[in-house]
Order: C-alpha cells, then sequence, then structure tokens
C-alpha cells in the first residue's frame, strides 16, 4: 500500500534548551523543562508529512531523539534535524542507525568568530561532527550559516569550504522572532551584507549544482529582505507551513505571535486542530499577515507551488551571469 503524505512542510520545537548561548538567540533562556515538553505520544499525532524538521534549542539533549526519530522517520520523506553538532558522538551513533536523516550543522565563520557568536568553545566539535558525518557516508548533509555583521566577511569562505567537503551551504539572515525569545537583532549596516550575498549569488549561479542555483534565488531574495522590500511570494503558514511548538501548541511558523494558537496536541488530534474555529480564524490572519518573512522553512512550500516564480528569476539570472563572466 502507498503511503499518503499531506503537502505539509512541519517544524518540530522539541525543546528549547541549550548547550550554547548564542548572541542572536536566547531560547536557552526560556529553557523548558522535561516535563513540559512534547511527549513521544504528543509526536505520534503528526500527520505524514513530505517534510519535517526536528529543531530547538538543541535538539541532541532530548535524550530520547532516537524515539522521537523513530516515530518521525515512517511519517515523512525527509526528515531533517538542525543542530549545533557538540554531541558529536551522539548525533552520529544515530545517524548509523538512520542513514536516510537530513543534518544541518550550524557554522557562522572560522574557529573564532563561530565560538563568539555561539558563547562557547564549540567550532571543532561542530566540524568534527559534520567529518564523521561525511566519512559516514551520510547523503544529505549541510552547514547553516547566520548572517549577521560580526561574519558577513567570512560567509564565502564558509561556502567554498562546504563545497570542499561536499555538504550543503545555507544562509539566513539574523532575525527576531518569538522562538529565539530576541526582539533586538539589528543589522545596523546593510550595505556589505548585501554586497557580500549578491557574491555569493553569482557564485552560485556559475555553480554546476542545482542545489546552488535554487539557494542563488532565495539569497537574492534576502537581499530584497533586507531593504524590507515586498516578497514575492506569501508564505504557506497556516495551511502547508506548521510550526509544533516545544509545549504542544500548534502554530503557523515560528514568526507569527504566540497567541496565535491552532490547537494543542497535547489536548487534539490534528484533524480535530486544522478543523477547529480557531484554526479557520488564524488561517484568516496569516492570509493579512504583513510580516514579510523569508526563511526557507516558511516559503518552501509555497515557492513549490508557484514554481515559475524562482523559475523566471532564474532563466534572467542564470543567463546574465554567465554573460558577463564570458565577456
Amino acid at each position: 500500500m502507498v503511503k499518503k503524505y499531506r503537502n505539509y512542510d512541519i517544524t518540530l520545537v522539541v525543546t528549547h534548551r541549550c548547550n550554547a548561548r548564542c548572541i542572536m538567540c536566547n531560547s536557552y533562556k526560556q529553557s523548558s523543562c522535561k516535563q513540559d515538553e512534547i511527549s513521544l505520544a504528543d509526536i505520534m499525532k503528526l500527520p505524514c508529512s513530505k517534510f519535517i524538521q526536528i529543531t530547538g534549542g538543541e535538539p541532541f539533549v532530548r535524550e530520547d531523539i532516537e524515539e522521537i526519530v523513530k516515530i518521525l522517520l515512517p511519517k515523512t520523506k525527509r526528515l531533517m534535524i538542525n543542530t549545533n553538532g557538540y554531541y558529536t558522538d551522539k548525533i552520529v551513533d544515530l545517524c548509523k542507525k538512520y542513514p536516510d536523516l537530513v543534518i544541518r550543522v550550524s557554522i557562522d565563520g572560522n574557529r573564532e568568530t563561530h565560538n563568539r557568536i555561539r558563547q562557547i568553545d564549540i567550532y571543532d566539535r561542530a566540524i568534527d561532527t559534520l567529518k564523521q558525518l561525511k566519512a559516514l557516508g551520510i547523503p544529505d548533509l549541510g552547514i547553516s550559516f547566520t548572517l549577521q555583521e560580526s561574519n558577513y566577511d567570512q560567509m564565502i569562505d564558509m561556502y567554498k569550504y562546504a563545497l570542499e567537503l561536499g555538504v550543503d551551504f545555507g544562509v539566513s539572515v539574523i532575525h527576531n522572532s518569538y522562538y529565539f525569545n530576541k526582539s533586538d537583532n539589528v543589522i545596523n549596516d546593510t550595505t556589505p551584507l548585501k554586497a557580500e550575498l549578491k557574491k555569493l549569488v553569482n557564485i552560485q549561479l556559475m555553480s554546476n549544482r542545482k542545489k546552488d542555483w535554487a539557494r542563488a534565488y532565495f539569497n537574492d531574495m534576502s537581499i530584497n529582505y533586507i531593504d524590507r522590500m515586498a516578497m514575492p511570494v506569501k508564505c504557506d503558514a497556516g495551511r502547508s507551513s506548521f510550526t509544533i511548538e516545544c509545549n504542544g501548541n500548534v502554530l503557523p511558523c515560528n514568526m507569527t505571535p504566540t497567541e496565535w494558537v491552532m490547537g494543542n496536541l497535547k489536548r487534539n488530534t490534528w484533524d480535530e486542530i486544522i478543523k477547529s474555529d480557531s484554526s479557520n480564524e488564524i488561517m484568516e490572519k496569516c492570509r493579512n499577515c504583513k510580516l514579510n518573512c523569508w526563511s526557507v522553512c516558511n516559503v518552501q512550500s509555497a515557492l513549490k507551488k508557484k514554481i515559475w516564480v524562482p523559475g523566471v528569476w532564474f532563466m534572467t539570472h542564470f543567463f546574465a551571469a554567465r554573460f558577463r563572466a564570458n565577456k
């Protein structure tokens, strides 16, 4: 029997606990007590979905992370875990058992810069985690880079390092969210960040990797996001994109106000939540949302539905980049 997957992108926050003290995230300050975190029984209520990502806090502080993976792997075509890479042995052991896992490790620059941003001595562990997973043959690995004023000049070097290692490279622009328990992240001088992003876009357009072409589009739109321009597509939050908080609350995304709760998995089934009056009310709010966010987890499902939007951009910029290179 062929399993039916709903066209959902789900972000599951399994904990706010974290061993790092990142300058752009205060998640550790609202560290959830273990007994209040979403349970395995609650996680079992999640629907079969095309994409599910596990995040935190740091997911690997959960002692039952393997049990969570066991539940979710049969429920999705692609299961990703976002990690800071500190718990190398635990991560590698899990991936030995489940080699189809997708792993993204946060690395924000060289050793000095990354450790300063993360506020703990973590760089060597993160790199070692990536290298061991690569040696293990895990096919879908990547580096997640948070772009900010303290590391913009190291972004392209990190991209080149990812190429050398043979892993994916994703960039997100520093921003605020209840999810980070932070409201004072700011870019004072946007010019150098936008210049480096434009360089990266041109490099990726010249790449032979199709993933780089898709990333080039996303990074070019990140420049527009920094300039607070209207984004080319509205996200699908509340319709095909959801965030499940570690207390069981179902939210449209990790950017919307915390009171935009569609339901709670500790009390209801998924279908009960989606069909509820409160869910319909939140969906309507999402249609009129003015946040103008730009993150892969929030817009990828919308872009898949409107593939012609990045397609037109790609056809225009791809050939233009190669024409300039051959002049």
